[in-house]
Parts: structure tokens; C-alpha cells; sequence
């Protein structure tokens, strides 16, 4: 299931996770968006306490989509800095991004 990204609908400023107020204009109603596909802004490798089976360490992406919104997820694949991903919800909150 692709991820969904919340939009303010006064301002329509768009942001993940969920706000109880708009930080920009105090606005409380949230409409869903899909996020569509966004580029890899920042790569983190997480190696202690969360490493895959196998031994490999945890690789987190921030992407930035065009709406405006950041989001943290899991790669689903090596990937770079720069390149184009869509985010699938898998289950758990747990969120991963895959090349667009």
C-alpha cells in the first residue's frame, strides 16, 4: 500500500505523521494525501541493535516529496542520494522506499 502524507486543509500544508494543529496556520483538519514519489534527500546507516538477519546493518532514507512533506523510511534496496522513490506502508508503522 503506497504511504499517505496529511494535508492541512486550510493551508494545505502537507506533513507525515499527522498533526493535531497545523504548526503554519493553527488548522486542525487533515485530508489524506498520496505521497507520490519523492527524492532521497539523506541516507543514515544504522548499524547497532537493528541489524537485518544476516548481520546487515539498517539503512534509513529521508526523501522529500514535492507536496512538501519528509519522511524516514527503510530501503528496500541499496539506493543513492538523489534518486526517485515511492514509500509503501508494509505493516507496524513500519515504512519502506522503493525506486519510483
Amino acid at each position: 500500500m503506497d504511504l499517505n502524507v496529511f494535508q492541512c486543509t486550510d493551508c494545505q500544508l502537507t506533513l507525515f505523521p499527522e498533526r493535531y494543529i497545523c504548526p503554519h496556520c493553527g488548522g486542525t483538519h487533515w485530508r489524506l494525501v498520496d505521497a507520490g514519489v519523492g527524492i532521497i534527500e539523506q541516507l543514515t546507516r544504522v548499524v547497532a541493535g537493528t541489524e537485518k538477519a544476516g548481520g546487515e546493518p539498517v539503512v534509513l532514507a529521508t526523501v522529500h516529496f514535492e507536496a512538501g512533506a519528509f519522511v524516514i523510511a527503510q530501503l528496500g534496496e541499496a539506493m543513492a542520494q538523489g534518486e526517485r522513490v515511492r514509500l509503501q506502508e508494509v505493516g507496524g508503522g513500519k515504512v519502506i522506499a522503493l525506486r519510483a
